[in-house]
């Protein structure tokens, strides 16, 4: 169907009877049985005319439905007919009826009476018939579109709508804008004012009969309780607001008490009359139903003649306000003309002194919709005029103060340049206490421990020699010691005491780099050079254990900014580790490689490897792994520590890439000083350039 109605009736799926009926009135049991029902005479033109004249106009609407159930709209362009009453046989035999037409009350309307729109559900694979008692007082054109999707009636292209939709959205952003004002300055006026916006904007969507839609399986009860509810509500806020927007308990404590007296009572009045609903609704009235009527009649009438002499009182209270000189109460007066003006029509024909219009509800939301945003100015310029008298104060309380203030600045200035000078100079003091104080402590921790590993590594060596030295006096004096066996012995004394002062080498090294005075002598240096230089000095130990080393460098410089020695002692920690860690026999590689900003020295080995979880130990002091040396060398725990403290002074970075069973890659990358793109080339081990060699 698109988004169009299809005219009604269209083909076999409805169908549209009528039957006029002259001189009596029937009810719809009559209509629905026997010779009445038979009667009927089906419409063929969708746009015929029937001339009802001063009999009674009955339509049978007949659906049929051959698929699942489903929610439709029937719609006519009929608007305000005096009498327009649903019927539809209920399960139980009995008939229901939406009433309808402009003889109803709107709150009791149970269809729209601005343009018929009723929401029927039909039933799957099944028919249901309706019959539609219509007063037309004249010529009448059934025109009907039935609308398969309720959504579709709502979007529908009609100018009605959109005025509906225009008003409503501007509703709906003057109930923002106030929501936002009262987030941000919480007034009185506000609060009341943005509840009052949105009690109306729920008085709004009745008016336009959307209630039909919206509250169509709720139970009349609930329904009418509600509406009866939203207009006490929206009056009692109406007022509430008009007291605090107009200053009425400042500057007309007695018309304020009055006004707030009236509220109340409207609100109590609303309760009575949902008292007197409730009554009749539990059966209080028995089978009076006419008295039932008459009272809830009396009782609506009295009660909305309450709520229109508020539309009264506010505007007096607003006169009255103006002439104490109330800035706002002038607009709120102008407010309320757009207000009556957009009602005239709708009063005009209450009073039976004009013919009922579609325009009435048009300019009746024009009308609410000027003065909803004439009160939203007032209130802005309300707003803005108590900032303006916020910020005048405050500038002279500031001029005030600052007088005060330039005085209590002179007084207290020295004071506080002295308070501040003595609390930095103590917090200075104990900052550097603080400091001092973890530094001893890390000091007192690292002492211990060089301490403890010192004399166990010391103390065996010494014993050593100890031995040893007495051992060669003991075959001295007897005689009994040759020439062979004295240079063994000796040999001993010399390893062990390598051993010793490599270990108190390498604690001067350590505690001389750790010391925040330590200092480097950096230059530029071809890194390519260093590297060549620390092999060429590894040689003759490489050659003890038929170790090659294959050395790969770039043809490019590889300029970094190094204290030559300290970086040398890096760099020849690092090749005799992987001399010390490798296999006899094997190759040692190592190799320089470039990026624009980095030049990366790198050694690996085809030893055991390091397993992964002692990895994070490597460059730790006194480290102790499982890998060992492969031909019985001694290692002091240090060397690794003194290359990681070396290149973290060049502000570099050293790590390790190991493979369990595959050996270990130990790198140092620093900053390049030259740009040029890295081209390799093989260097062997004693620096010449060419073809990878073997030392």
């Amino acid at each position: 169907m698109g988004r169009e109605g299809r005219p009604f009736p269209s083909g076999a799926q409805e169908q549209m009877d009528y039957l006029l009926i002259q001189g009596e009135s029937l009810s719809i049991d009559q209509i629905a049985s026997g010779d009445y029902d038979r009667a009927f005479l089906h419409i063929k033109d969708p746009k015929k005319r029937i001339d009802s004249g001063k009999g009674e106009l009955w339509l049978r609407l007949t659906f049929h439905n051959d698929g699942e159930a489903k929610d439709v709209i029937l719609e006519s362009n009929s608007n305000y007919l005096p009498m327009m009453d649903l019927y539809a046989r209920k399960a139980d035999g009995s008939w229901q009826r939406w009433p309808g037409g402009l003889s109803v009350a709107p709150a009791y309307r149970q269809i729209a009476s601005r343009s018929f729109a009723f929401s029927m559900t039909l039933p799957a694979d099944g028919s249901v018939i309706y019959y539609l008692h219509v007063d037309p007082s004249g010529v009448y054109a059934p025109e009907f579109l039935l609308w398969d999707k309720p959504y579709q009636f709502f979007y529908a292209k009609r100018v009605e709508w959109y005025w509906i939709g225009l008003f409503f959205g501007a509703l709906l952003a003057l109930l923002l804008y106030n929501l936002y004002s009262l987030i941000i300055l919480w007034r009185k006026d506000t609060f009341y004012y943005t509840l009052f916006l949105f009690s109306f904007a729920c008085l709004f969507i009745i008016g336009q009969d959307l209630h039909v839609f919206i509250l169509q399986n709720v139970s009349p009860y609930i329904r009418n309780m509600t509406i009866i509810l939203l207009y006490g509500t929206t009056a009692y806020l109406m007022g509430r607001f008009t007291t605090e927007f107009l200053e009425l308990k400042s500057v007309l404590p007695r018309v304020a008490a009055v006004l707030q007296h009236y509220l109340t009572f409207i609100l109590g009045a609303s309760l009575m009359v949902m008292a007197v609903m409730t009554f009749q609704q539990s059966g209080g009235f028995g089978d009076n139903q006419d008295l039932a009527v008459r009272v809830r009649q009396l009782s609506l009438s009295i009660y909305f003649l309450f709520i229109l002499i508020i539309g009264f009182l506010l505007p007096i209270a607003g006169v009255l306000a103006a002439r104490k000189s109330i800035r706002q109460a002038k607009l709120f007066l102008v407010s309320f003309i757009a207000f009556f003006m957009g009602i005239m029509p709708t009063l005009f024909y209450n009073a039976n002194l004009r013919e009922a219009d579609i325009t009435d509800e048009f300019f009746l939301n024009m009308g609410a919709g000027i003065q909803l945003v004439l009160l939203s100015i007032g209130l802005a310029d309300r707003f803005r005029l108590i900032r303006m008298e916020k910020d005048k104060a405050q500038r002279q309380v500031l001029v005030e103060t600052k007088r005060h203030q330039e005085l209590q600045q002179t007084y207290t200035k020295q004071l506080e340049m002295e308070v501040s000078e003595r609390t930095k100079n103590l917090s200075d003091s104990l900052s550097r206490i603080e400091q001092l104080n973890g530094n001893l402590q890390r000091i007192s921790r690292e002492k211990s421990e060089i301490l403890a590993v010192a004399s166990h590594d010391l103390r065996n060596p010494i014993a050593g020699i100890r031995g040893l030295a007495t051992l060669l006096r003991d075959e001295l004096n007897n005689g009994v010691l040759d020439k062979e066996n004295g240079a063994e012995l000796l040999l001993t004394i010399e390893d062990t005491s390598e051993r010793i002062l490599e270990l108190i080498t390498n604690l001067l090294d350590l505690n001389r780099l750790e010391q925040e005075t330590s200092h480097l002598d950096c230059e530029k240096e071809d890194l390519r050079n260093l590297v060549s230089s620390s092999i060429a000095a590894q040689r003759r130990f490489a050659e003890s254990k038929d170790i090659i080393i294959e050395g790969v460098f770039p043809e490019k410089e590889c300029n970094v900014n190094v204290d030559c020695l300290t970086m040398m002692q890096a760099i020849d920690n690092l090749i005799s580790n992987a001399i010390k860690y490798g296999p006899l026999g094997s190759k040692i590689h190592a190799y320089i490689q470039l990026t624009d900003s980095e030049c990366t020295f790198s050694v690996k080995d085809h030893g055991a490897g390091i397993p992964e979880e002692e990895q994070n130990k490597l460059f730790r002091k006194f480290s102790k792994l499982s890998s060992r040396p492969t031909n019985g060398e001694h290692s002091s725990g240090l060397g690794l520590a003194i290359v990681k403290r070396i290149v973290d002074l060049h502000g570099g970075h050293v790590g390790c890439r190991s493979v369990l069973g595959q050996g270990s890659t130990f790198y140092i990358t620093l900053k390049r000083i030259s740009d040029d793109k890295p081209e390799l080339q093989n260097v062997s081990s004693n620096g010449e350039a060419g073809s990878p060699s073997a030392l």
